[in-house]
């Protein structure tokens, strides 16, 4: 997304930023005009760079530089969060009589009449100023995966980390200090992908190279960690690749199919943070724990969501 942010930005001068009153989100009010706007992602989080963008007039330019160096004015980072139903619009038509899409919150104005619009369904995306993305947030698993698998290999290398992969797989792919970006739906698409079982252990699933067939004989020698090749964990690359094939999906307008997430075939459980985990029961773990069965009785189901009984009285008619 922020590349088309950038194709549809560049050479624009932007005016003003609108914020929807329905948005209880801070305001953008932006010091300088016009300003220019480039946006770097990291996982679900885009930084949005507005800058003082002066034009080729000679005379008004070197008066908004002028004023612009006496009022000290740097340029501003934004961070913003797409939440759940985070969508982008670009308008290029130069007068366009369409209105804006429902939901949404932020809208950008060109100089040239075009406008670029950000909006939420469910209101959940949040945007605030920054001096650059949190140090909480790993490297970008499609943008930045050599940085993205090395920033884990550390972490292997690290005492202080190492408790981190003692915990489940299907908790740990929602640290964004090492999964960036990976969310409730692709942890379970992506574990389903890899036939891994979401209680297995983050330090075994991180090791295993290939989807685990079923019928394969146990147990599983895994590599020692010292001398393995994060690249070849099949979990990572599925962090790559079926992320990349959701932004290709979100780019053209179409959806790609769910086959494990909110499936009414699957099982789910609530897990530590209360989150809902989604999976099936033929999943497997690389190293089948002593008290698995244990384990398994005491997971608890999301309950299931009542839905509202149309009411069977009819109205006499009058």
């Amino acid at each position: 997304m922020a590349k088309r942010i950038n194709d549809f930005a560049l050479g624009k001068y932007f005016s003003r930023v609108i914020k929807a009153p329905i948005s209880k989100n801070t305001e953008i009010n932006v010091p300088f005009h016009p300003f220019g706007i480039s946006a770097q992602s990291r996982g679900k989080v885009k930084e949005l760079l507005l800058k003082f963008f002066p034009k080729e007039d000679n005379a008004e330019r070197a008066e908004n530089e002028v004023k612009c160096e006496q009022a000290n004015f740097s340029p501003l980072y934004l961070l913003m969060t797409m939440g759940l139903h985070g969508f982008w619009r670009f308008n290029k038509a130069k007068k366009s009589r369409k209105e804006e899409p429902k939901y949404t919150l932020l809208t950008f104005l060109a100089e040239d009449g075009t406008k670029m619009m950000h909006g939420d369904k469910l209101r959940f995306s949040k945007w605030k100023f920054v001096n650059g993305f949190s140090s909480n947030r790993g490297p970008d698993p499609t943008q930045e995966f050599d940085g993205f698998v090395e920033n884990i290999a550390q972490a292997f290398k690290s005492n202080r980390s190492l408790k981190t992969f003692e915990k489940p797989i299907g908790e740990v792919l929602l640290n964004q200090k090492y999964f960036n970006g990976i969310g409730n739906y692709l942890r379970s698409e992506i574990l389903y992908r890899a036939n891994i079982h979401p209680l297995e252990i983050a330090h075994n699933a991180l090791l295993v190279t290939e989807p685990i067939d079923s019928d394969a004989k146990r147990p599983f020698i895994l590599p020692p960690t010292d001398e393995f090749d994060f690249r070849n964990s099949i979990i990572l690359k599925l962090c790559n690749s079926f992320c990349e094939e959701m932004k290709q999906a979100s780019f053209l307008g179409k959806r790609v199919l769910m086959k494990a997430y909110n499936r009414s075939n699957a099982s789910n459980f609530k897990d530590n943070n209360n989150r809902t985990v989604w999976y099936y029961k033929t999943q497997q773990f690389v190293i089948e724990p002593e008290n698995m069965a244990e384990q398994l009785a005491n997971l608890t189901p999301r309950r299931p969501r009542s839905r509202k009984r149309k009411s069977s009285v009819t109205k006499e008619p009058p």
